[in-house]
């Protein structure tokens, strides 16, 4: 559920399929009050002692499965925090792409896992220090800092819907 800036309407949405708007205010339907710890992400080191030293109620898994039962999206919610208790950051991320953080098998968990803040870690782990750099995108930020693409830049800002859609429309895609 959301609410807009100047709008009094309440409006009812897949938040995978909603873009974020600026001064939306959100509230999660369920609304699953889960606990997440402060951290700060440049302290931590990818491994299983830091998730299990921010959410120690992963080490009272039962593996009961109602957490994967309760999915909505169909992910193997138990087998990621099976990963998370093996210190496996990747796998963690691999299994949990897809959460979109409804909290369903945060509810249902006897254990009290607060499931998708120990996910959101984990993907936020794997991607500032496992997954490999890319080169390109590195060399892409370096030309647009240096200026490369002002005059191009510049040159867009200006244009109007239309000429942006025709300009998209007949672009050059690279090979």
């Amino acid at each position: 559920m959301y609410r807009l800036p100047g709008d009094y309407k309440l409006y009812a949405d897949l938040a995978c399929q909603t873009p974020v708007q600026d001064g939306m205010y959100i509230a999660q339907l369920p609304f699953t009050p889960a606990e997440r710890p402060a951290y700060a992400l440049e302290n931590l080191t990818p491994d299983g002692k830091t998730l299990l030293a921010l959410f120690p109620e992963l080490a009272r898994c039962v593996a009961c499965n109602t957490c994967t039962k309760a999915c909505p999206q169909k992910l193997e919610v138990m087998d990621a925090v099976q990963s998370s208790l093996r210190g496996d950051i990747r796998q963690v991320a691999e299994f949990t792409f897809d959460c979109v953080s409804c909290g369903l098998c945060t509810m249902r968990c006897p254990a009290e896992i607060s499931h998708h803040h120990v996910w959101q870690l984990a993907r936020r782990l794997n991607g500032a220090y496992l997954t490999p750099r890319a080169e390109h995108v590195k060399t892409r930020v370096e030309e647009i800092a240096a200026g490369k693409f002002k005059g191009e830049l510049d040159k867009l800002v200006t244009m109007t819907k239309d000429e942006l859609v025709a300009a998209y429309k007949a672009r050059q895609i690279e090979a």
